[in-house]
């Protein structure tokens, strides 16, 4: 996405106009309406009230026209000092006609080479520059310039305005040769005739110094910077505005550098001076606010910087109006931090208003309309709405090449975006010649070595691969390696992207030993990188057109797929080793399914103060530090070939390598002195044997690994282990287990179930008989999941499941493991069904790797306090109450609105629980805990459980509503629902989410959470991480009992009474074996005669360490 990272400072353009100012004496203004209005008008003006100066400006310009007449150079006076107020205001649609007529008025009267026609065009000049109507601009600069040269002399100081003027004409436009030469000229005549420490020396000092600044020469920037500095302070003291500005632009210098931290405090205490100076609502303190936001997001601090550009809006709403250009920039950059947080429909709706903005403000024909078009067309092309995507790349490309030209490096990245597009939309033949000539332009302007390059060349090479032209795929691809590898070095995710091209090709073409060398290369940086490896493919392909060639996602199933079938084909040592590794990788591509809510704990641990946080803070700024120079390493290939540019990109690699030793460096510590958050926030793959080494001669671990073709399954015991590929397409699996759910989640059972394939599958069970559950499927499923691996772990009583893709979305109780004889006309036959949970004790894990780091904490010193129970929470904000009959199912409703929750909405649509109630009691009462450690209604709120000492307590219960990450768009992570407040905060907004659970204190033996759909989403495929269980893992518990469906109340109680019943007389069997006692114990309780069918006793399982004690 592009965020604008400066607002068009219309304040600043308009000091830059030449006025002619009317000099009215005391006298005249008390007794003339007409120099009283103007006098007042430019008082406000030059203080910077534009908006209370704009109604007298309009009073003056009546009175003008009226007492002077329409002909008079004065009148002219007038309309240039009213369009500088409305372009000051940024309502540039007003400010040419205005001009215009000044300057027709002054031609008339002085003849087209006077000095006052000559301020005329420059202003005109000034509106067309911030439009982005550069071939208009210059030629008015170019005309004016010896206008004043001639009349006023080559040194006077409006002589300098006008060179400052038109450097920063040729500044946006990129023209830096062309614009520094203007620029120092403008600079000698202002300190030669005002001295060289004036005021209006520093606007000058300023320009040049970004000038350096874009052309990395630093030190010549900062010097310049801190002279401008210098004159400020001296003049108006250090805690003026004017200060501030300057002290903003040393920030952007530091950040531009890399100096996160330094960068931090420069903005910060330029804030701190304008908003004592002008107050917090000042539209000034706005572009600060931008500049900040924009450094939070380098360093990953997506919701700090959320936070700050909303201020910003709300800023910019109320001082500068609802269609300001600079609204359009802050709707901009929040539709961007939107965007990455995936609620798109937000995005959209954002990027819309900007556009409509823009296109009145700026004109249809802007460059920031072309990057606003950009923008929205990127969300439909992430959601796949190809052809609302296609002509909003069109038209930014026509903008851009009117613009710009045919020849420039926006083009090529506009060419490639609507590439990608009608390639996705199957139109080969229209994409092709859009990546040729991008590749054309990359080429001739950043030479046949750069970065963009091999992007182009990737995409070109995707659409041959599609188009059956894979021996010319394979040349582009090659190519591109070596440009990556050479150009940014063989570590870089770039050479990771290409590599996996060029694997994924020749596993197509069955040549797996080629293949291999490349997923090896591919996953070893990865291994390396973790998801700072992903967030930089993603990153440099948003910003430079990059396709994604065979999948969405990073590909490590094609890597175990490769090496299946090579060892499946081959044999020796060397694949015995394979078998080895495959198993790590499968790891690996299980972890890349939850960057979203594990980026937002990382960034909520960022916040604290402990040793933990430091760690956190200081591997973010590493790593926004490695993508700050890898960017810079990138764009160090558009420069001339030279020395100096050889030397500085050797320099940038170096900075690289360095920055990628101290981030495996802080990983190490990480792992060293924070086991737990290690294993939240970048696990790292366990060896076989060190998982055998951690298996008890009971266990059994089971790994499914669900690709986007395949499906694969590890087995391991104490004594072996297997590595077998299921016969069952994903896609089928996705079908069956969408059916079984019809039969076991209330919810679930009216919706549409896809055709099934692959399975026979039986009629369902009436609906009088309960919900249909297909026995045959269940069974079927089975047989392809335990086949493979039956013998290996039909002796191990307790099964211990890391499961991925569909197969997170059914709990292991429910599959049948000998094959029904006959349909069940009745409940009877649910109760005798082979059910798995009669044979085996279940548990679930997060990630193989959390069995290490759940075995390897020592003991826990043993809570003082048995149990505290929340639940009953109070969803209903008006007085009126609904009842819930007893046994109701728990619904899920998905409401979010930002960062904090939409009480409104999640009040609507979030039932009462009173039965909860009931069911806490009861608990307590066997656990004999008396009823004050039971936390109902108004105690059940997220305050509470944030101020509780829970580390007190063996047994954590929350009996209420869960919301499950990716039910919804917005919600990157899991919530549990609490009493909602009366005002959502940080603090409490009534959705405790996964984020805030690992920041808790606990020492429990085990959380329970009796609400619904905690243990996976709605969603096939939702990652096990849904489950909120590596958070309370971190927060400190080993075990949770959680659901997969909407519990019924009634079984609820039943389940989790007699779980902890079994617990209390059998202390040592386990939490696992206990709740597999109790579902047994339900399913043969005649007491109701749906106990026996699997929506009422199988909704929970056990996540986390649930074995023998």
């Amino acid at each position: 996405m592009s965020y604008f990272r400066k607002f068009v400072n219309f304040t600043a353009i308009a000091s830059l106009l030449l006025l002619s100012l009317l000099i009215f004496d005391t006298a005249q203004a008390q007794s003339d309406p007409l120099a009283a209005t103007y006098n007042r008008t430019v008082q406000l003006y030059q203080s910077g009230k534009h908006k209370q100066a704009l109604p007298h400006a309009l009073k003056l310009q009546k009175l003008a026209r009226k007492k002077l007449g329409a002909d008079h150079p004065n009148y002219a006076a007038v309309l240039n000092l009213v369009a500088a107020i409305h372009q000051a205001l940024g309502q540039l649609d007003k400010v040419e006609s205005l001009t215009k007529e000044a300057l027709a008025i002054e031609e008339k009267r002085f003849g087209p080479n006077h000095p006052s026609v000559a301020k005329s065009l420059n202003n005109l000049a000034n509106l067309y520059n911030i439009q982005g109507r550069y071939k208009d601009a210059e030629p008015l600069f170019r005309r004016a310039l010896p206008i004043l040269e001639k009349s006023l002399g080559a040194t006077h100081p409006n002589v300098g305005t006008l060179l400052n003027n038109l450097g920063a004409l040729y500044n946006a436009q990129g023209k830096y040769s062309e614009s520094e030469p203007l620029l120092k000229r403008a600079l000698a005549i202002k300190e030669k005739t005002l001295g060289p420490n004036h005021p209006d020396v520093v606007e000058t000092l300023n320009n040049l110094a970004n000038i350096y600044n874009i052309r990395e020469q630093y030190r010549q920037s900062e010097s310049l910077y801190l002279r401008s500095l210098a004159i400020q302070e001296k003049h108006f003291g250090r805690n003026n505005p004017k200060v501030a500005r300057v002290i903003g632009n040393l920030a952007s210098l530091n950040r531009k550098q890399g100096k996160f931290a330094d960068a931090e405090k420069l903005y910060k205490r330029a804030l701190k001076i304008q908003e004592q100076a002008l107050g917090r609502h000042h539209p000034d303190i706005a572009e600060l606010l931008n500049n900040l936001a924009v450094l939070y997001i380098s360093l990953g601090r997506q919701e700090q910087a959320k936070d700050i550009f909303q201020r910003t809006l709300e800023i910019q709403e109320k001082t500068l109006g609802l269609r300001h250009p600079n609204v359009a920039t802050s709707l901009n950059n929040l539709a961007g931090i939107f965007r990455s947080l995936g609620q798109n429909d937000t995005a959209e709706r954002l990027y819309k208003r900007a556009l409509s903005i823009q296109e009145k403000a700026l004109g249809p024909d802007h460059l920031n309309v072309s990057a606003t078009l950009n923008n929205l067309a990127n969300v439909y092309n992430r959601q796949k709405r190809y052809s609302l995507a296609a002509p909003l790349y069109l038209r930014a490309l026509e903008i851009q090449q009117k613009t710009l030209g045919g020849v420039h490096p926006d083009v090529a990245l506009s060419l490639n975006n609507l590439g990608i597009v009608y390639a996705n939309q199957g139109q080969p033949k229209s994409a092709e010649p859009l990546y040729l000539r991008a590749l054309g332009i990359y080429e001739k302007i950043k030479g046949p070595m750069h970065p963009d390059v091999a992007i182009t060349l990737n995409n070109i090479a995707a659409l041959y691969f599609k188009d059956g032209r894979r021996a010319r795929s394979k040349k582009l691809l090659e190519r591109a390696l070596s440009i990556d590898e050479q150009s940014l070095g063989p570590d870089h995710p770039s050479v990771a992207e290409t590599a996996y091209n060029l694997a994924f090709l020749h596993s197509q073409e069955q040549q797996w030993a080629q293949a291999l060398n490349y997923y090896k290369i591919s996953t070893s940086i990865f291994a390396r990188r973790g998801r700072s490896a992903q967030r930089a493919i993603s990153d440099q392909k948003k910003e430079h057109g990059g396709s994604d060639f065979f999948t969405n996602k990073f590909p490590l199933h094609y890597h175990v797929a490769a090496a299946f079938n090579a060892v499946s084909e081959g044999g020796g040592a060397q694949l015995t080793e394979l078998r080895a590794e495959a198993f790590e990788i499968g790891q690996l591509a299980q972890t890349t399914e939850a960057g979203a809510a594990l980026s937002q704990m990382a960034s909520r641990f960022a916040k604290g103060t402990d040793a933990l946080a430091n760690v956190v803070r200081e591997r973010q700024e590493l790593i926004a530090k490695w993508d700050h120079f890898d960017k810079q390493l990138i764009s160090s290939f558009s420069e001339i070939e030279n020395a100096v540019g050889r030397q500085k990109r050797t320099a940038l690699r170096q900075k690289l390598k360095n920055l990628n030793a101290k981030i495996t460096k802080i990983d190490q510590r990480l792992q060293a002195d924070f086991p737990q958050f290690a294993d939240l926030a970048n696990p790292k793959p366990l060896k076989i044997s060190d998982v055998q080494g951690l298996l008890k001669e009971s266990e059994a671990l089971v790994s499914y690994l669900v690709g986007q073709d395949n499906i694969y399954v590890w087995g391991l015991t104490k004594e072996a282990w297997s590595w077998n590929k299921i016969d069952l397409h994903p896609r089928d699996l996705e079908r069956i287990i969408a059916k079984l759910r019809r039969g076991l989640d209330p919810t679930a059972f009216n919706k549409t179930v896809p055709g099934n394939r692959g399975l026979e599958t039986e009629t369902a069970q009436p609906a009088g008989e309960g919900l249909p559950f297909d026995v045959i499927a269940s069974h079927k499923l089975y047989k392809s999941l335990f086949g493979p691996i039956e013998s290996l772990v039909e002796s191990k009583k307790h099964l211990i499941l890391v499961l991925s893709g569909a197969l997170t979305s059914i709990p292991f109780h429910v599959l049948i493991s000998e094959k029904p004889k006959q349909r069940f006309p009745n409940y009877e036959g649910y109760r005798r069904a082979a059910w798995l949970v009669k044979r085996h004790a279940m548990t679930t894990l997060p990630s193989v790797s959390s069995l290490k780091s759940l075995r390897r904490i020592s003991e826990f010193k043993k809570a003082p306090k048995p149990f505290i129970g929340f639940g009953d929470p109070i969803f209903k904000r008006a007085n009126k109450v609904v009842a819930a009959a007893p046994g109701q199912s728990r619904n899920i409703s998905r409401y979010f609105r930002g960062r904090l929750a939409n009480l409104d909405e999640l009040s609507a649509g979030l039932s009462p629980l009173p039965d909860t109630a009931d069911e806490l009691k009861q608990i307590a009462k066997t656990l004999g805990v008396p009823d004050s450690e039971i936390k109902l209604q108004g105690q059940a709120t997220e305050t509470r459980v944030k101020s509780s000492a829970l580390d007190q307590y063996r047994i954590i219960h929350f009996a209420t509503h869960g919301l499950v990450a990716g039910d919804f768009e917005g919600l990157a992570e899991p919530a549990i629902a609490l009493t909602l407040p009366k005002i959502a905060t940080d603090e409490d907004d009534g959705l405790l989410t996964a984020s805030e659970v690992a920041q808790l204190k606990l020492n429990a033996e085990w959380v329970v959470l009796s609400a619904c759909n905690t243990a996976s989403g709605q969603k096939l495929g939702s990652e096990a991480l849904s489950g909120l269980a590596k958070s309370f893992f971190f927060g400190g518990t080993k075990a949770l009992l959680v659901s997969h469906w909407p519990v019924f109340s009634d079984a609820a109680v039943k389940l989790t009474t007699r779980t902890f019943k079994e617990l209390k007389n059998n202390p040592n069997i386990g939490k696992t074996e206990a709740l597999r006692r109790s579902m047994v114990a339900l399913i043969n309780d005649n007491s109701a005669a749906g106990n026996g069918h699997p929506s009422v006793w199988a909704p929970f399982v056990v996540v986390g360490e649930g074995g023998i004690n």
